[in-house]
Order: C-alpha cells, then structure tokens, then sequence
C-alpha cells in the first residue's frame, strides 16, 4: 500500500476541496487563501515543516523518521525547481498546470489542532449535540482510552522526572 496516493481523489473531490471542509469548515476559497493559511510561519512560502502541518503529520502514532520522510516526499512533489521551498506563484503554477496535492493514504486528513480538540471538532460537534446526550459511541469509548493512556504516560513521565517528590 503506497504512502501517498497521488490521485488526491476523495468522492470525486479533490483532497483540498476534503480537507478544507472537513478541516476548516471553508466550501470556497481560493489558492491564494488555501497557501496563506497553510503557511504556519507567515513567511510566504511553504517548506517540509508547513507541509506537516498542512497534513497534520505531528501525530504521535507516526516516528519522527516517518513525519520527515512524508514532509519531504510531498515538498519533493510540489517544488518543482528544487530549491526547498514553495511559494505561491509555484503553486498557483503547480495546481494550475493540472497537478493536485496528494492525499496521504493514513487517514489523518490534515488534522492541524491536538487530539482533544479535533476529537471535539470531528465528533463532538457532530454526534452530541444535546448537552444531555451520554457519551457512549464507539468512538467516545476509543477516545477516552487513549485519553487514559496520555494520562498514564504523563503520570509516569512525572514520576520517573521527580521521583520521590512526584505525589
């Protein structure tokens, strides 16, 4: 199974088009408003590190070798003249030219916030709507599961850190 799908194709829709409804809640914009707010720095163009956040790599089930290895397949992919970054009028150029953004085929579709807070923006807000509503979906049930276990793994971390002053 290939790491990145180049074809980006998700229900006839692009993985842009995806990822700003899902993500940003956005039907229509443009490129110019795709790149300035995918460019995390405001430095005007994008390089390996924008692209892990354009595709929500800092996920904690990927190694660092992993996150690097995508950022820089996909920068390898858009920046067509090498020299390491990607600037607007490149990828007006880029998209223009019939090329796409490739989807990842991990199933983190850009998810750019923490776990909690895309757990509340991708689940919560849609499923519970009512404030009276029990959480008791399958998700919610993986949710606080691996809520438990970042929990543990602090609670350990502190202890190891600060031994015996550790309560």
């Amino acid at each position: 199974m290939p790491i990145i799908c180049f074809s980006a194709e998700e229900n006839d829709r692009n993985w842009m088009d995806y990822h700003m409804k899902n993500e940003h809640k956005i039907e229509s914009y443009d490129l110019e408003m795709f790149f300035y707010l995918h460019d995390i720095n405001f430095d005007g163009y994008w390089n390996a590190k924008d692209f892990r956040y354009i595709y929500g790599l800092d996920n904690e089930d990927l190694t660092e070798k992993q996150k690097i290895y995508l950022e820089e397949e996909v920068l390898s992919y858009v920046d067509k003249d090498g020299d390491g970054i990607v600037t607007l009028e490149e990828f007006k150029k880029f998209i223009n030219e019939g090329n796409k953004l490739p989807g990842l085929d991990m199933g983190y579709d850009g998810h750019h916030e923490d776990f909690e807070t895309e757990f509340n923006i991708h689940h919560i807000e849609v499923h519970h709507t009512s404030s009276n509503e029990n959480l008791r979906h399958y998700e919610d049930i993986e949710h606080f599961k691996k809520h438990n276990e970042i929990l543990y793994k602090q609670k350990k971390m502190m202890k190891k850190k600060l031994g015996n002053y550790y309560v």
